[in-house]
């Protein structure tokens, strides 16, 4: 019985909870045209034809490590794939091809680096007509 009680007491509470009329949702707005053409997964979103790529180093043998570049992007092609060490180009890697994705390795010289802590990253280039601006970064590792 006091179970039965107990349970009318909660249900009588949940019921008298009144939401307020601002968190009450929000229905029939839509963004507008401008942020749903450009915003973050809009159809002309830069975001949507920025190339993607990864970083994968390997173990250092003598005065090279080497590493392997794999990238992707959604419309387009790779045109280049940068090898920057603390924010210097010191390599540039070229499919023979145009691939929209793919993998690439080379290593890097360590006597043109020099020695102490670096920071190695890769950037992908677009190679679409029109938005070959734009290019992707890896994460960058501390080596």
């Amino acid at each position: 019985m006091k179970t039965m009680l107990r349970l009318s007491v909660i249900l009588a509470s949940l019921a008298l909870v009144i939401m307020p009329a601002s968190a009450a949702p929000k229905g029939g707005q839509r963004p507008s045209p401008s942020r749903s053409l450009i915003g973050p997964q809009g159809t002309l979103a830069e975001s949507h034809y920025r190339p993607r790529v990864r970083l994968a180093l390997g173990k250092a043998t003598g005065q090279r490590l080497p590493l392997v570049a794999t990238f992707s992007t959604m419309r387009g092609h790779v045109d280049r794939i940068e090898v920057r060490v603390d924010g210097k180009v010191i390599g540039t890697l070229k499919p023979a091809k145009p691939l929209s994705s793919g993998e690439m390795s080379t290593a890097i010289d360590l006597a043109k680096v020099g020695p102490g802590p670096h920071r190695i990253s890769l950037w992908a280039w677009q190679g679409r007509e029109g938005y070959r601006r734009l290019h992707g970064e890896s994460k960058t590792v501390k080596w």
